[in-house]
């Protein structure tokens, strides 16, 4: 891209504080991005920093033309205002999909995931993953009945609208619904919930699909780091039961990842008016 039209794509990552969850996860993004050739710099805050001065950064960098894709790295302190600093990013860089005209093209969009890969907004990042994973392993959900646990604004309300596009039976969970009852006759659980091991083997039809969003760190002496990292799932239990499933960590967190890189490259091409026809 550099020789043919003199630029890369170009990211732009904002974190305020030093999270030991977040940095990793955003050095885990600038690791991706560098090994696929795009310009990725993160620019920190201490913590105390006031609000105003990460919406000025923000908007610094939506007039770079140089720069087609930001994040602002989560959770931010409590001082500030998610909502206002998502509203700040331009929705053409918004490329973790959380402004709120990407969020609303989400929901009234017609369209199939196949398709919405000509989409012209961009999405959140866990969802489109997981219906890339999905598809790339050829997982038909016309007719499936999928289970959905947990509602957020990242992964569960957009993950839902697209899983209404594929003709599926959606039932959406939460830790206080009879999952025996809602689980058992699913033919694909997502647990996007943040409880460890809340899905176990009883609770999944044999030959069940399961993809595991949790990402919880739990205490663990054992360890040289003093801790270790599980999904919802019971890994180890439920494996013997689905017919896939997804393990934590090396699952749908590096298809996010991906998807941070698939929505700044779409950014990218829409900026210079470049296309490209992926393959089907």
């Amino acid at each position: 891209m550099r020789a043919s039209l003199g630029q890369v794509p170009g990211l732009r990552i904002f974190q305020v504080g030093e999270e030991a969850d977040s940095t990793a996860y955003i050095a885990a993004k600038c690791r991706a991005a560098h090994r696929v050739g795009m310009n990725c710099e993160v620019i920190r805050f201490p913590l105390g920093t006031h609000s105003s001065v990460l919406l000025e950064a923000i908007n610094k960098e939506n007039s770079n033309p140089d720069v087609h894709g930001i994040i602002v790295q989560l959770p931010l302190p409590d001082e500030y205002c998610v909502a206002t600093t998502a509203l700040t990013v331009l929705p053409e860089k918004d490329v973790d999909g959380f402004h709120p005209l990407n969020m609303a093209a989400l929901a009234s969009a017609d369209y199939t995931y196949r398709l919405c890969r000509s989409r012209t907004s961009l999405y959140p990042c866990t969802p489109l993953g997981i219906m890339e994973l999905a598809r790339r392993y050829d997982l038909s959900w016309s007719g499936k009945k999928v289970a959905l646990l947990g509602r957020s604004d990242i992964v569960g309300r957009p993950l839902a609208y697209l899983l209404l596009k594929e003709m599926v039976t959606l039932t959406v969970c939460c830790i206080e619904s009879d999952l025996r009852a809602e689980l058992k006759h699913a033919d694909v659980i997502i647990s996007a919930c943040g409880v460890p091991n809340l899905i176990t083997a009883d609770l999944v039809k044999p030959g069940a699909v399961v993809f595991d969003v949790g990402f919880n760190v739990i205490k663990d002496p054992s360890r040289r780091e003093g801790f270790r990292i599980a999904g919802d799932v019971d890994f180890e239990g439920v494996k013997k039961v689905a017919s896939a499933i997804t393990p934590v960590p090396g699952g749908v967190g590096p298809m996010t990842v991906a998807m941070v890189l698939q929505n700044t490259l779409d950014a990218f091409r829409r900026a210079v008016s470049v296309t490209e026809e992926r393959p089907k």
